[in-house]
């Protein structure tokens, strides 16, 4: 199975952070095939003076996607992250945060993972650094391509292209 996974990080070493998360995740025996760019990015969803790196990359497992999240959720706790749930909408700062974004063009739906992931598409952080390395995806619930989505995107905080990883 292909799986995009986006991770950022906007505490301490940004760019070390999300290096490590990579190491950790080709540890996990499958392949990272492709790995977008890194982008700097204001926080979402909450007020920060702390501004995110963000990168996906393309891995290839062959593990099934819960068990895929609760390996990239064992690398964040491992990273220091503190998943507080105080309240589901509720953003915080973290030095890692890894999410899995689709699987294929599978949709799964359980408690602990909805694919494609439900906010993606509203969030340029994600979507820029996805067409990096997927310029002819289509979204495989919305069946719009990842150029329409940009241009639809309701984010319109700041972000900018770093550096290649």
């Amino acid at each position: 199975m292909i799986y995009g996974i986006s991770l950022g990080s906007n505490l301490g070493d940004r760019l070390g952070n999300i290096e490590q998360a990579i190491e950790a995740i080709k540890l996990l025996g499958g392949k990272v095939l492709k790995q977008s760019s890194v982008y700097e990015s204001e926080p979402w969803g909450f007020k920060s003076k702390n501004w995110f790196y963000n990168a996906v990359i393309l891995y290839e497992s062959s593990l099934v996607a819960e068990e895929l999240l609760s390996l990239l959720l064992a690398i964040e706790k491992k990273m220091g992250r503190q998943r507080i749930h105080i309240d589901k909408s509720m953003y915080v700062d973290r030095k890692i945060d890894i999410d899995i974004l689709f699987c294929d063009s599978c949709k799964h739906v359980s408690p602990t993972l909805i694919l494609p992931h439900p906010h993606m598409h509203e969030r340029m952080f994600v979507l820029l650094p996805l067409q990096d390395i997927l310029p002819e995806w289509k979204h495989p619930t919305l069946h719009t391509s990842i150029s329409m989505l940009i241009k639809s995107c309701p984010d319109k905080g700041s972000i900018r292209k770093l550096l290649p990883l």
